[in-house]
């Protein structure tokens, strides 16, 4: 993985994603908003620290992202190649 900037937010909505992040040895203070709570403890379990949580859909996520992201804020989605909607 090649993060354009290090300190861009990163949406997770799969603990693979997490695992991924992880395993590319990228930096725990990267800030992480995860789907829901499985996917944010693994997240903090792995030693991210700067974790949020959505209430465990992608339609909540999404709000969740609205209300508390800086609209100017970059933002990475992690995932994998074959994505469920």
């Amino acid at each position: 993985l090649v993060f354009p900037h290090p300190y861009f937010t990163t949406i997770v909505t799969s603990r693979h994603a997490v695992r991924a992040l992880a395993l590319n040895n990228l930096s725990r203070s990267i800030p992480i908003i995860a789907v829901g709570d499985a996917t944010a403890e693994l997240a903090e379990k792995l030693g991210f620290y700067r974790v949020s949580r959505g209430e465990n859909t992608a339609k909540s996520l999404i709000s969740f992202i609205l209300d508390k992201v800086p609209t100017a804020q970059p933002l990475v989605y992690a995932h994998g190649k074959d994505i469920k909607y």
